[in-house]
């Protein structure tokens, strides 16, 4: 049943399995590409609304502006609040009984 459910996937996919052990040293391996693209995202965000302004075009409105940065900012805060309550659960309980125990962290 496994090799077939390998096959499967592999077929599929057409990549191979990686295994588990193996997930550190290919993120060690890899690029963090987010490092240079927020920083290159908000330049261009900044420089159109610059030349918008410049050019008199108005294509930013300030409620707009702030709308969209409060959503932003409450999907993070949410995000942040939900990941606090998950680990929360996730490693004690009101028994001192705990769901998951690592020990071999990086």
């Amino acid at each position: 049943m496994f090799s077939l459910y390998r096959l499967i996937i592999t077929s599929f996919f057409s990549a191979p399995i990686i295994p588990f052990d193996s997930v550190y040293e290919i993120e060690d391996s890899t690029p963090h590409i987010i490092i240079w693209a927020a920083p290159a995202m908000f330049f261009f965000v900044l420089l159109e609304w610059y030349l918008s302004k410049k050019l008199s075009r108005n294509l930013y409105e300030t409620k707009d502006s702030i709308g969209s940065i409060a959503v932003g900012v409450g999907n993070v805060l949410i995000n942040f609040f939900l990941k606090i309550l998950f680990f929360t659960c996730l490693f004690s309980c009101p028994l001192g009984f705990r769901f998951i125990i690592l020990n071999n962290l990086r």
